[in-house]
């Protein structure tokens, strides 16, 4: 994506031209964060950050026409994969996150990549606002599929069968549905006994998925299937002055 494009949207957000000067590629701020660095979107490498310190950018993020969700595909099924703006594409996870969160999308549905932010920022508010108050409170998980929030894990190889219980461990801190990386074909068998085994101690699984060979498929689902009350969903699901540009049509 060219600076051209970043320019673009930075001033349909502010009426403020951003020059050659602000990096679209290295701004790692947070939207909201608390440094005054903002990447609008774009994929510059040969550009230094500057500091507009002038800018408000909270006020920018209230702003109904700011978008900050971009839509990468769309499927005949009504499915809808789109990006937070500032995701960061060089989490050595980001392809595997793009693939599944593809693949929910195929099935018809509103699934968005959400980035790391901190808890204390308006932005985690806006995105996160269905864990404030539960035990994921503070968590940020990979994505977010209609009003349901899903983390994505997988492993460092060599692939071993006790790395399976860590893809557990790990995920279900961030969400209690979560995605599994099983490219290299642990059976069935395995997961269900892990999954078994992790409820018999209390730990809350709603829904487990495995992506496998660039697809996926459902391997449980919580019977008692846990709902967020009315609000949650209401906010999981984002203000709706939050808009998503389509990135093709900036030309």
């Amino acid at each position: 994506m060219n600076a051209s494009l970043g320019r673009k949207i930075a001033r349909q957000a502010t009426g403020i031209p951003i020059g050659d000067a602000l990096s679209l590629s290295k701004m790692n701020a947070s939207l909201l964060g608390r440094r005054p660095e903002l990447r609008i979107l774009g994929d510059r490498k040969d550009m230094k950050p500057q500091l507009f310190e002038n800018i408000d950018f909270k006020s920018i993020a209230k702003n109904p026409d700011f978008p900050i969700f971009r839509k990468v595909k769309e499927f005949a099924s009504g499915g809808i994969y789109s990006e937070h703006i500032n995701i960061d594409k060089e989490k050595s996870d980001y392809k595997l996150v793009k693939k599944i969160g593809i693949e929910f999308s195929k099935m018809g549905e509103n699934v968005k990549t959400v980035p790391r932010l901190h808890y204390k920022s308006e932005e985690y508010n806006i995105i996160y606002g269905a864990l404030i108050g539960t035990k994921y409170e503070r968590k940020c998980p990979d994505i977010l599929v209609g009003s349901k929030f899903y983390e994505v894990e997988s492993y460092k190889p060599p692939f071993k069968r006790d790395k399976i219980s860590g893809m557990f461990s790990n995920g279900l801190k961030q969400s209690p549905n979560i995605v599994i990386n099983n490219n290299k074909g642990a059976s069935d068998r395995i997961f269900k006994r892990t999954i078994h085994n992790r409820i018999s101690i209390g730990q809350k699984i709603n829904e487990v998925w495995l992506y496998e060979k660039g697809k996926i498929r459902m391997i449980y689902k919580s019977s008692r299937g846990v709902k967020l009350p009315p609000t949650m969903c209401k906010s999981a699901e984002l203000p709706s002055n939050q808009k998503m540009i389509d990135t093709a049509k900036i030309q």
